[in-house]
């Protein structure tokens, strides 16, 4: 079968990552990146080396209008999202991009368009999902009670953006494994320091879900792990079958009473393997994406609902339907 070839844009550290796996180490058969676009041509030369590419260019145009490139990877800054994802579907690519797609659910469901559902595949970079040890906890636990985790922040982001940067990945991850409606969201906000601030200066957050199924989750996050002393990620997921899991830092799994079925030492970036062999999956036998525009809009719904339940200090109803009537 023909390989497809792929144009990455942006080529900093998340790119070289994609490059590494796909390129160098191979992991990912019938996709090669082959054209490397950054407003740095240096760095895409650079990366362009390394991965033994074609092409290496600050213009986006030219890799646009080459008919042999079959599909972008857009790990660009994120302001840049929205824009690169549009002007690659106007083109006729397909899409992965990284999460998350935009700032806001407005800017996300920009992207929702039924001739591109149609024609093309636009898969957003939720990579936990694909992980070996959550798709084993899927397995185990196939309808989760109750999950608690806590992600350790990161970045000198606040408001919303802190949450985007750290809380992300986790709320695709958990509404994927509850797999139900999501009915309402509530959250509390605070500062390090202990004075009071406004939401959009806050760094410690508490956000909590509730499923139509009767099922909820809790996520804190915020903190440091001096020494690495506590891990970035702890997931505990308990099940209606009695099955506990508990994942640290998306590596090991430890479950009760299922033990023999524990999973340890877990690549910690293998979810971006398996993500791309999914999107190239979808390509070749024209499928929907696993992760589509839609599935990360709910993210942003959540992360804008928790902002406003933590600033009026209510519980706030979630509409999820409207991310399917749009």
């Amino acid at each position: 079968m023909k390989e497809l070839n792929v144009a990455l844009i942006g080529c900093g550290n998340i790119g070289r990552l994609h490059v590494q796996n796909i390129n160098v180490d191979r992991t990912v058969p019938g996709m090669r990146i082959s054209a490397f676009v950054d407003v740095d041509l240096a760095r895409a030369q650079e990366l362009c080396r390394f991965g033994e590419g074609l092409l290496a260019t600050a213009d986006l145009r030219q890799v646009l209008a080459d008919e042999s490139i079959g599909a972008v990877l857009i790990a660009a800054n994120i302001p840049s999202h929205i824009e690169l994802c549009r002007r690659a579907a106007s083109a006729g690519k397909h899409i992965f991009v990284e999460k998350p797609v935009g700032w806001s659910l407005r800017e996300c469901m920009s992207l929702v368009d039924d001739k591109w559902d149609r024609e093309l595949v636009i898969l957003v970079g939720y990579c936990f999902r694909f992980s070996p040890v959550y798709q084993l906890v899927k397995e185990e636990i196939p309808r989760p009670s109750m999950t608690f985790a806590h992600v350790m922040g990161g970045g000198d982001s606040h408001g919303v953006e802190y949450l985007y940067h750290n809380l992300s990945h986790a709320l695709n991850m958990i509404c994927w494994l509850h797999d139900s409606h999501l009915r309402r969201v509530f959250a509390m906000a605070t500062h390090a320091s202990g004075e009071r601030v406004s939401v959009e200066q806050a760094d410690r957050w508490l956000v909590s879900l509730e499923f139509d199924n009767g099922s909820i989750a809790s996520i804190g996050v915020g903190g440091d792990a001096p020494g690495h002393h506590l891990p970035k990620w702890y997931y505990k997921i308990c099940g209606t079958n009695g099955v506990t899991a508990e994942v640290v830092n998306n590596q090991h799994v430890y479950f009760k009473p299922n033990e023999s079925h524990n999973l340890e030492g877990a690549t910690y970036h293998q979810g971006h393997i398996e993500e791309m062999k999914a999107f190239l999956t979808a390509i070749r036998t024209h499928t929907p994406a696993p992760v589509s525009v839609r599935d990360a809009a709910l993210v942003h719904l959540i992360l804008e609902s928790a902002m406003k339940s933590a600033r009026e200090r209510v519980l706030v109803d979630c509409d999820v339907d409207r991310l399917c009537r749009q």
